[in-house]
């Protein structure tokens, strides 16, 4: 076996073989297997040497999807790869039907193999069904210990047996060499007759014995070992292969033994010529090797010469150069210098200038702004629920335009150094609790356990209570933010020798470590992060303050930013510290935490009005899409990409309205999800996104999208979008009600479908009992995804589909004048001749044998 191996590895030199021997030992078997299982072998080819002890090693490498070959014996496991083998049993078969039908009475001495193994038991059980019906009797039996791997037979048992036999059956050619030397020791020339199983070509093997005469006949015995190195080829490739691989096995006697014997000569010789042959080979890449690296050497010195020759030459050339042009080079950089501050002085007038535009522009919005929010202030006092859902819609979007503006400005500011600070000395636990007070509401209504814990002595700083106010509170908001329902938001105060910690924590998504270096930098923007002002001005604040602003990246349970603020005024300018007890918060109205609730509307859910899933992270643009067209359509809303794909998969919408940017997962991952799952594959995707880029457009459509519109979009033109992509799933639905191909391999996931479909319900058309779980189950869908799927894409429900189909193979059965009306109901699985003839008349309003007369 192991030869054999070998000779065939000849032919696959990117295969390595390790090879461990048990030396009849189980327990050492066991613990080899594991310990190629632990080096993480690429497959593993086992010859296990008893049945039963080794079913946990090989189901351990089947469950870490190790391929495991079992070689010529089994194990009592169906959790491997492949078996190589032959047939154990029909070897014995073989045998005990050759000595029946050759010798025809007689006692047999049956000597077994080792005990335990699958080969030795399979062997005996077809010996015995071989004899059977015969005047042959196995008189008595010796059984071999598992670890006797040398087959040696004790003497003395098989000498006190020997009265009236007539022939031994040995389990291997071994075993019964064996016993005739021992049996010739007594008797000079034994009349008893021997049989063994194996046939392997060599001195006192199989062949060689039948040669010569000592056995009357053997059975081939094939390894495998070629076999297995082949097989273990094909996995590698990628192959399927067989669960049982049977090597053949045939008689060698006196008839064929000539034969077997040149045979197996000119492949030894042919093996030896080949091993040669590659030792050869192996010599001259040896060869070969070396006088490439000696040719590659000599060429690697050659041309560093000459390249060292060519750099002295330009050296000494680009040397006398550059000293001329230092001469030149100074010259000019006088003449720049000059220059350059002529046009820095230019650059500084136009920089304040820009800066003096931007200053007036910023000014400019802030007045049509508060036009509008008067105007708006009265309205909200006198509109509907749905008006005032929309007015504070519209008023929380201008208060966020008028925040961005003053923050702008804030950085202007600060670039011109033209903040100037007012410290006060303030109770800190105070002053967190005031800010605090803002953000009850909010916490209450989306049931967020929101809670300040106090660990300082007295909590006395000093600080522009303004500029902390604005810091503290930005960071709320965006906890509160990015805080999921029935979530957590801590502040978290300490106090250190020389500083306050301040910190704010919350559940929900985390900032990855690239971010956090990222976040404080003015303008730094990345998916729900913001535009980066709000936290660059922060920074600003606190670093005015003599303190730090970071985000804890370690802390593995909530996303954790840290503040730290010196203890005292001595880091403060002189000019900047006061002392009036009277500290006053100037909190404009574009400050405060606004939550806009969703007006409650007396629309509800109907079954027949189609499904449409709102796919996007801005709650506001959800509730006015979701209120805005709930008359017309059932609404689904996902606030994440994760949550959308969620709800795709389990209540199979009819339209999906998709963002690109969103928290977690882009649109186009969550496209790439939905159009390549079997269960959501049909559903039409509409992209609604800010990104107006054709770059954008053209990956959504190729992604799988079947519409792209862009905010701020057209309510009508969504509408008909929605209508429109209604429309042509119901054209599809009739195009795919007429197939029924059997290309199940089709690029088209939805025609994939309903071919599978349609040959579950062929291969049991004659199963009264096929039920919707069944095809189900079969599918891999759940009953309701089943149900929307086939609704969808057919236009009917499960069961009608099948009686139709049913009904469609029972008219062309019809067309055979041989088949009866009962055999044709019985062969499209229904239960009756009855029932066939109600249902196809209710069908074809015509009835079976009426229509079989109009053909």
């Amino acid at each position: 076996m192991e030869k054999e191996m070998e000779q065939e590895l000849y032919f696959h030199n990117d295969i390595r073989l390790k090879k461990l021997d048990a030396k009849g030992s189980t327990s050492l078997q066991k613990e080899q297997i594991r310990t190629l299982i632990k080096e993480k072998v690429d497959l593993l080819i086992i010859s296990p040497l008893e049945a039963k002890p080794l079913v946990e090693e090989v189901e351990l490498a089947h469950s870490l999807n190790i391929p495991t070959i079992l070689l010529d014996r089994k194990v009592e496991t169906d959790k491997y790869t492949t078996f190589i083998g032959a047939d154990n049993y029909e070897i014995g078969y073989q045998a005990g039907t050759y000595i029946k039908n050759k010798f025809g009475t007689g006692n047999i001495l049956e000597i077994w193999g080792l005990k335990g193994s699958s080969p030795a038991m399979e062997r005996h059980k077809g010996f015995h069904e071989g004899i059977k019906n015969s005047k042959l009797i196995v008189s008595t039996e010796i059984h071999l210990p598992l670890e006797n791997e040398s087959f040696l037979i004790d003497k003395k048992p098989l000498l006190s047996k020997l009265n009236n036999i007539d022939l031994v059956f040995g389990h291997t050619d071994a075993i019964t060499f064996n016993s005739y030397k021992i049996i010739k020791e007594t008797q000079e020339e034994p009349k008893i007759s021997f049989i063994g199983i194996d046939g392997l070509f060599g001195e006192n093997l199989g062949i060689d014995l039948v040669e010569r005469g000592i056995l009357s006949a053997t059975f081939l015995y094939p390894t495998g070992g070629k076999e297995a190195i082949k097989v273990a080829r094909r996995i590698f490739d990628g192959e399927k292969v067989e669960k049982h691989l049977e090597l053949i096995s045939t008689k060698i006697d006196s008839t064929n033994i000539k034969l077997m014997s040149f045979q197996a000569k000119k492949i030894s010789e042919e093996q030896k010529n080949i091993e040669l042959q590659q030792e050869i080979i192996k010599i001259q890449d040896d060869l070969n090797y070396k006088q490439r690296n000696t040719i590659l050497m000599m060429i690697v010195v050659s041309i560093s010469i000459f390249i060292l020759t060519v750099l002295l030459y330009n050296s000494l050339r680009q040397k006398n150069k550059k000293n001329q042009q230092l001469e030149e080079l100074n010259q000019q950089i006088l003449k720049q210098k000059l220059h350059i501050e002529q046009v820095s002085e230019e650059v500084r007038m136009l920089t304040e200038e820009k800066i003096k535009y931007f200053t007036n522009i910023s000014h400019e919005f802030r007045t049509p702004l508060t036009l509008i929010l008067s105007p708006l202030n009265e309205m909200l006092r006198s509109s509907s629920k749905i008006s005032k859902f929309n007015l504070h819609l519209i008023k929380r979007n201008t208060l966020r335009l008028q925040r961005l503006i003053n923050q702008l400005m804030y950085f202007r500011r600060l670039d011109f150094q033209q903040i100037e600070l007012v410290v006060n000395e303030i109770n800190l636990i105070d002053f967190v609790e005031e800010v605090m007070s803002h953000f009850h509401y909010v916490a209450n209504s989306h049931a967020i356990l929101f809670e300040l814990q106090d660990n300082t002595t007295k909590g006395i700083i000093w600080a522009d209570v303004n500029l902390l106010d604005k810091v503290i509170f930005n960071l709320l908001s965006n906890a509160f933010k990015f805080t999921p329902n029935s979530g957590k938001v801590f502040i978290d105060i300490t106090e250190e020798e020389k500083e306050f910690h301040i910190q704010i924590k919350n559940t929900g998504p985390r900032i990855s470590p690239d971010d956090a270096q990222q976040i404080f930098d003015r303008y730094y923007s990345k998916d729900s992060l913001g535009i980066g002002i709000g936290l660059a001005l922060s920074k600003e604040f606190i670093q005015l303050h003599g303190g730090s602003i970071s985000v804890d990246v370690k802390d593995k349970d909530y996303t954790t930013f840290k503040v730290k603020i010196p203890k005292g005024r001595s880091h403060f300018p002189q000019k900047t510290v006061y002392e009036s007890q009277e500290v006053k918060v100037y909190r404009e109205e574009s400050d405060t935490f606004f939550e806009v609730s969703n007006p409650k509307t007396e629309n509800k859910s109907d079954e027949e009005k189609p499904f449409v899933l709102v796919i996007e992270d801005n709650v506001d643009l959800t509730n006015y899409i979701s209120n805005s067209i709930n008359h017309k359509y059932n609404i689904l809303i996902a606030n994440t990409g994760k949550e959308g794909i969620k709800l795709a998969t389990e209540k199979i919408p009819d339209v999906i309205i998709c963002d690109i940017q969103l928290v977690n997962l882009s649109g186009y991952e969550i496209i790439d999800v939905l159009k390549t799952d079997i269960r959501t594959s049909h559903i039409p995707i509409i992209v609604l996104t800010a990104s107006q880029d054709e770059s954008f457009k053209m990956k959504a459509f190729k992604k799988g999208a079947e519409s792209y519109l862009t905010k701020p979009f057209n309510l009508e033109l969504l509408i008909e979008n929605i209508d429109g992509q209604l429309f042509n799933r119901n054209l599809l639905k009739s195009y795919y009600s007429q197939l029924s191909g059997t290309d199940t391999n089709s690029d088209n996931i939805d025609l994939s479908f309903i071919n599978k479909f349609n040959e579950i319900v062929k291969e049991n058309l004659d199963n009264p009992e096929l039920s919707v779980e069944q095809i189900y189950r079969t599918l891999g869908l759940s009953r309701i995804q089943l149900y929307r799927k086939v609704k969808a894409i057919l236009g009917c429900g499960v069961h009608d589909y099948i009686i139709d189909y049913r009904i469609k193979e029972a008219r062309k059965l019809l067309e055979d004048k041989d088949l009866s009306i009962k055999e044709i109901a019985y062969r499209t699985g229904f239960t009756s001749p009855s029932y066939f003839s109600t249902i196809f008349k209710s069908k074809m309003n015509v009835s079976p044998t009426n229509y079989r007369s109009s053909l």
